[in-house]
């Protein structure tokens, strides 16, 4: 007879955050009540902004990468010796004439 009393007691003890967070989503699910198609349609344009976003944020570091590597080009050729002579390393850039 105890524990059945133990039990019940438990059942009965109201917890402030459950109560809390069920007010809350019983009046959101008031408010949002009849509006399923607005709610989809809202989803579904978020969910396609996230994604333009997520290909616009790749597309523009592929395009940062292919600039990256051109200036590093650029330099690698600025910094070129000019000489008449082949260069005794053969991995360095020389020229025979500045054009």
């Amino acid at each position: 007879m105890a524990n059945y009393k133990k039990k019940r007691a438990r059942e009965l003890q109201h917890d402030r955050f459950r109560d809390t967070t069920m007010g809350l989503l019983e009046r959101l699910g008031n408010a949002l009540e009849g509006k399923g198609k607005t709610v989809l349609y809202g989803i579904g344009g978020l969910v396609l902004v996230v994604l333009l976003v997520v290909v616009f944020v790749k597309w523009n570091g592929r395009k940062n990468d292919e600039a990256r590597q051109a200036l590093g080009r650029a330099i690698e050729l600025s910094t070129a010796t000019i000489s008449t002579t082949p260069s005794l390393n053969p991995n360095t850039l020389t020229f025979s004439t500045e054009k």
